[in-house]
């Protein structure tokens, strides 16, 4: 080891660690805080809000996949694995703006593309990453849990 890299701090450490809690506290004491404005909305982008914003309705109104995969009843995949995996059929597939027509039953799963509605009967989404295609069937080699979607 080169003379300098032992003169850096980071080889060596610190001779002493403050707890987070403290650091904290004490940034709170010598940075105050800038107050709050009201600022017409074309002009608050790249500002940050003062307060907390929940939106009255929910919107979309529906479950939706946040990622392309399948829809399944969660239970379905509980304690499968690579080597114990549980297989389900395949009974359409879902797109945004066009919605699987149907319910999901136990051993059975529909094709979910991102910003799908989530069918009836599915409680959650299951990536591809953990399935194996086959004809009109998935092999699921991964668990997924209950509103995961």
């Amino acid at each position: 080891m080169s003379h300098a890299a032992s003169e850096d701090p980071r080889s060596r450490g610190f001779r002493t660690r403050t707890e987070v809690g403290v650091v904290e506290a004490l940034l709170a004491e010598r940075i105050g805080s800038l107050g709050s404005e009201r600022v017409p909305l074309l002009e608050a982008a790249g500002r940050q809000l003062a307060e907390r914003v929940d939106a009255e309705i929910d919107v979309p109104s529906f479950d939706r996949a946040a990622m392309d995969g399948y829809a399944v009843i969660a239970e379905d995949t509980f304690g499968v694995s690579e080597y114990s995996p549980a297989e389900v059929r395949v009974i359409g597939r879902s797109l945004p703006g066009r919605p699987f027509v149907g319910e999901v039953r136990r051993g059975q799963c529909v094709g979910i593309a991102t910003g799908a509605p989530l069918p009836a009967g599915a409680d959650a989404v299951l990536e591809i990453e953990r399935t194996r295609a086959r004809d009109d069937t998935i092999q699921i080699v991964g668990a997924v849990t209950p509103g995961k979607h």
